[in-house]
């Protein structure tokens, strides 16, 4: 196994581990709807669900190895990975003005 699987596997437990936080406090009703204030953290992670205009969509921040991860949640019943990205190059892309590289 590549460190980068342990990684991912890693943040999946987290995320499962915290969706079922999230959605216990949230009371009855597993149907209720993500909102960006739905914030958890438990020690180096934190979870952010949001809205994406099709489906919602979870994103998990690692703050220990400065990485993004980025899932899906398909019609409410499935979980995918969406992407993963490292968030020091992010921010460099971010200061070079985006993909364009446009620097100021």
């Amino acid at each position: 196994m590549r460190r980068s699987d342990g990684a991912l596997w890693a943040s999946m437990f987290v995320l499962a581990g915290l969706l079922i936080v999230t959605l216990a406090r949230s009371g009855p009703g597993l149907g209720a709807t993500a909102r960006a204030d739905v914030v958890s953290s438990v020690d180096k992670y934190t979870v952010l669900t949001f809205d994406t205009g099709t489906d919602d969509a979870v994103a998990v921040l690692d703050s220990s190895g400065e990485e993004l991860f980025i899932y899906q949640i398909r019609k409410n019943d499935r979980l995918e990975f969406a992407g993963r990205q490292n968030l020091r190059d992010l921010f460099s892309a971010a200061r070079m003005g985006g993909a364009g590289g446009r620097g100021r």
